[in-house]
């Protein structure tokens, strides 16, 4: 039974590996990192098949040596509880813990098929020596003679030899044709099977040992830089903190982020955006002392560890010159790649500094660095740390606002600037905080759509939006236009339009009546996935707008791709219209534009009656902002409409 248990130990052993290196993959969602370190298992012959659960009982990855065996069958994880070990197989169920509370569940069911062979095999040649030892003892019985006991003796020495050495290697040398040597011959292929069998067992060890090794190696490195990953800095960054202490320094802790990485990822696809990171991760590496340390933490973000004064010369000096050099040409199969880096930087002031206070201001440094125009660094300080406090508010207050009546749909008017006329508004989110008060959209809404929530705002706006155009419909007999904006977060949901067309069908308007509003920067993702959500949109009737165009990465060729209807011209360029040629030169550029490509166009916070007169003299369609009317509430845009004559006005799009 001691080879059942050495697999029972190899099995627990695999277990723990891949407990230690799953936790970064369950926490973070990671799929692929998942069913890299579940393959692993391929290189054990014994092992039938494996799953990775996370803390919802939802499976993260599997592995299955005979892919056909379970193909369709539902896995669960309350019925592979449910199995136990048997003759033929072994079952292993793991929870994965993190700081002692359960984040997964791992279920390993090895075969025991080789193993019972073995076994047999044993037993077979015990049968066969016991058996050898009575037809020795018969022959003895039998042929009590002086030239039989010098035989005997040898292969009684022979075995005894093998018993107390475990020297399988050795073999009788009688060669008697008699009972005597017949029985030499059996015992010699006994210990050939023997060896045989350990020279196997031999190199299954071996191959467990490249497996481990295979294990670690992907567990604790990145395979795209070959650097250390998230895991192994989790781990060297306490280490780094206690040592730093031992020595009277300070643990000094860099955040570095690519700028604009994905523009380069998705302009020249993910295998030249592998191997920039690859080459990046490189030049970071030729720019660090001995003790520094260098890790790619995920995405395009790497992390330095490095000792330092309390000054942070050597992290100042460092990041310097990391900016200057990452700044450089990099060529990544023949194209001429440019990238920024920006780069937070904290560190260790006192005794047992907790890590994760070390990462939050590292992490606000480096959000800090991105936000002031990227490409230079920042040091954690007590201005970045009150503002991390209120992204972070904002970021947990905004899970609740929309539960919590925060939110309320404000209306700017846009009007015809020839007929003078409303023809539409366009639909404005407003928040109003208990804690700060009224939040800007340009606040907020990053911080929306960096965590998702903007997904069922936006679907809220979109409603209160079309609920407000059917009371406007219903109560002045008239279909104004609805524009109501669309983020590039929602886009990226594959039932956006199906959600868009309900609530269209829901409040019972006009698809014709609605008009949706894009910025430049969501049309950069121009694979046919996006085409064909604004092709069925246009197909529904509903209209498609550039908002503040100009500012974003405006281009022509998007114009040809995409069916867009209108354009608006940002509120920077039509303040320059007076005050400003090149201001006055990109507008009315627009606007020829527009009107050759046959595009309605929009200029957006028209103040005064001179930007109106230029506006309309070049043939710019429709107009909003201040002349004509500030944002309003509800109720307001009621007032405001009974006070305007609509007996002959009709909805000109």
């Amino acid at each position: 039974m001691s080879f059942r248990s050495d697999l029972t130990k190899d099995l627990d052993t695999q277990a723990n590996i891949i407990d230690h290196n799953s936790t970064a993959a369950i926490l973070f969602d990671d799929k692929k990192a998942a069913n890299e370190i579940l393959s692993s298992l391929s290189l054990m012959g014994s092992i039938n098949r494996a799953y990775l659960f996370n803390d919802e009982h939802m499976m993260l990855a599997r592995y299955e040596k005979d892919k056909a065996l379970h193909q369709g069958e539902p896995i669960r994880l309350s019925a592979l509880r449910k199995r136990s070990s048997t003759f033929k197989t072994h079952i292993l169920i793991k929870d994965i813990r993190l700081d002692n509370q359960i984040i997964g569940t791992l279920f390993i069911e090895a075969n025991l098929e080789k193993l019972n062979t073995r076994l047999s095999l044993l037993f077979l040649a015990g049968l066969v020596a016991a058996f050898s030892g009575l037809i020795i003892s018969f022959l003895i019985s039998i042929k009590i003679n002086k030239f039989l006991t010098q035989p005997i003796l040898t292969l009684t020495n022979l075995v005894a030899k093998v018993s107390s050495t475990h020297d399988y290697s050795v073999r009788s040398d009688l060669l008697t044709k008699d009972e005597i040597g017949r029985l030499a011959v059996g015992i010699n292929a006994m210990l050939s099977s023997i060896e045989l069998r350990d020279e196997q067992l031999e190199n299954e060890l071996a191959k467990q040992k490249l497996s481990e090794k295979a294990l670690d190696r992907l567990a604790y490195y990145d395979t795209v830089t070959q650097l250390p990953n998230r895991h192994y800095f989790n781990q060297r960054l306490s280490n780094k903190i206690a040592e730093a202490d031992k020595l009277n320094k300070t643990c000094c802790l860099m955040f570095i982020d690519l700028d604009d990485f994905k523009v380069i990822n998705d302009t020249y696809g993910h295998r030249v955006g592998d191997q920039l990171l690859a080459d990046v991760g490189s030049r970071i590496k030729e720019n660090l002392q001995a003790e520094d340390e260098v890790f790619r933490i995920g995405g395009d973000e790497f992390a330095i560890l490095l000792f330092d004064n309390k000054q942070f010369s050597h992290a100042r000096e460092l990041a310097s010159t990391l900016i200057r050099h990452c700044a450089e040409k990099f060529i990544v199969n023949n194209n001429d790649l440019f990238i920024g880096v920006s780069i937070g930087v904290s560190g260790s002031t006192h005794h047992n500094e907790e890590k994760l206070d070390l990462l939050r201001s590292a992490d606000s440094a480096m959000y800090r660095a991105k936000s002031e125009g990227k490409n230079n660094f920042k040091f954690f300080s007590k201005e970045i740390d009150d503002e991390a406090h209120f992204r972070n508010y904002l970021e947990t207050a905004l899970r609740g606002a929309l539960s919590r009546n925060e939110f309320e749909v404000y209306y700017q008017p846009i009007f015809h600037l020839k007929s003078e006329q409303m023809v539409g508004f366009e639909a404005l989110l407003r928040w109003h905080d208990p804690v700060y008060g009224d939040i800007s959209p340009t606040v907020f809404i990053p911080s929306a759509e960096r965590t998702g929530v903007i997904i069922s705002i936006g679907e809220w706006v979109l409603r209160q939006a079309c609920l407000q155009q059917k009371r406007i419909r219903d109560q002045f007999s008239i279909d104004l236009m609805m524009n109501v904006n669309l983020s590039g977060r929602q886009l990226r949901e594959s039932d956006v339009v199906h959600k868009i067309l309900d609530i269209v069908s829901e409040t019972n308007i006009d698809p014709t009546s609605l008009n949706i509003e894009l910025t430049e920067s969501v049309l950069m993702d121009n694979s046919q996935s996006t085409i064909n959500k604004f092709n069925d949109l246009r197909a529904a009737g509903v209209s498609i707008s550039i908002d503040d165009f100009g500012t974003g990465y405006s281009s022509l060729s998007y114009l040809k791709r995409f069916p867009i209807n209108t354009i608006k011209i940002d509120r920077s360029f039509v303040l320059d219209l007076t005050n400003n040629s090149e201001g006055q030169a990109i507008t009315l550029s627009i606007i020829a534009l527009a009107n050759t490509l046959k595009l309605t166009v929009v200029a957006e916070g028209v103040e005064t009656e001179e930007q109106k007169k230029i506006l309309k003299l070049n043939n710019c369609e429709k107009a909003q902002g201040f002349l004509f009317s500030k944002p309003l509430a509800a109720d307001e845009l009621h007032e405001f409409l009974e006070k305007s004559s609509f007996s002959t006005m009709r909805a000109q799009r």
